[in-house]
C-alpha cells in the first residue's frame, strides 16, 4: 500500500511539473512572439487613436492613452458629443455625452479596464507579479487553433487568454464580464507589436489607425480628484 501511494504521489507530481513546464514554454514562445522580453520591459506609454463603430450607434473616435502600471485614459467623440474615461491602480471614472460631471465606474467595468493597464501583458514576469497560469487545453478561436492559458492574478480574478498555437500571439482575453478579441498584428514605428483591430462582445469593433510608443505622458490627466478632465 506504501508503494501504492507513493508511485500515486510520485505520479502526480510528475504531471504538475509536465503541465508548468508547457505553459512556460508557451509563455516564452509568446514572449519570443512579441519582440523579446526586453523589449517588452521597455514599453512605458501607449497611445491609440482610432474609431470604434457598433451596432447600436454611431461611429466614435477616440485616443486611448496608457502608462504602465499608472493609468489610462480614453477621450470619445461622436457626432460632436464628446465622452471620456480614466482609470487608475485606485479607482475609475467616466463622464458620457451630456453629463456635467464625472460618475465612478462600476467595479465590472473596472476589474475589465484594469487588464489594460500592465503595459508588459500577462505573462512577463507572471510569478513575481503573484499571478498563477494552469494550461486550460486547445480551443479554436474562429477556426484559429489556440492554447487556454487560465491566469489567476493576486487579486483573485480570473482571465482566459487563448494563444495561438502558430503565432503565439493573443488572440482572444476573457473576463466574466465580458471578452476581447484580437487580430491584425502588426509592428508599429518603434517595433513593438499589436493587434489593430478588436472585437468586443456586443459587437462592438474598434479599428486602430496609429499607435505610438514612449511617448511623454503627464500623469495629471489621470487624476480625476483633481478636476483634471
Amino acid at each position: 500500500m506504501k508503494k501504492i501511494i507513493t508511485s500515486g504521489i510520485f505520479a502526480t507530481a510528475l504531471t504538475l511539473f509536465t503541465q508548468a513546464q508547457t505553459v512556460d514554454e508557451i509563455i516564452n514562445k509568446h514572449i519570443a512572439a512579441m519582440g523579446g522580453k526586453e523589449k517588452m520591459i521597455s514599453l512605458k506609454t501607449v497611445k491609440m487613436t482610432g474609431t470604434a463603430t457598433s451596432s447600436q450607434g454611431p461611429e466614435i473616435s477616440y485616443t486611448f492613452i496608457k502608462k504602465h502600471l499608472t493609468g489610462l485614459r480614453i477621450d470619445n467623440s461622436a457626432n460632436g458629443a464628446k465622452s471620456w474615461s480614466v482609470v487608475t491602480l485606485k479607482n475609475g471614472w467616466a463622464q458620457g455625452p451630456g453629463q456635467t460631471s464625472p460618475q465612478k465606474m462600476q467595479e465590472a467595468g473596472l476589474r475589465f479596464a484594469l487588464t489594460h493597464i500592465d503595459l508588459q501583458g500577462p505573462f512577463l514576469n507572471y510569478k513575481e507579479k503573484g499571478s498563477k497560469i494552469e494550461l486550460a487545453g486547445k480551443e479554436k478561436i474562429n477556426g484559429t487553433e489556440c492554447y487556454n492559458l487560465k491566469v489567476i492574478n493576486k487579486s483573485g480574478d480570473v482571465l482566459n487568454y487563448f494563444v495561438d498555437t502558430k503565432s503565439y500571439r493573443i488572440i482572444k482575453k476573457t473576463l466574466k464580464e465580458g471578452f476581447t478579441i484580437y487580430a491584425d498584428y502588426k509592428q508599429n514605428a518603434d517595433g513593438f507589436w499589436f493587434a489593430y483591430t478588436e472585437l468586443s462582445r456586443n459587437g462592438g469593433k474598434k479599428t486602430i489607425s496609429k499607435i505610438e510608443t514612449n511617448i511623454s505622458v503627464d500623469n495629471k490627466i489621470f487624476e480625476v480628484d483633481e478636476g483634471v478632465f
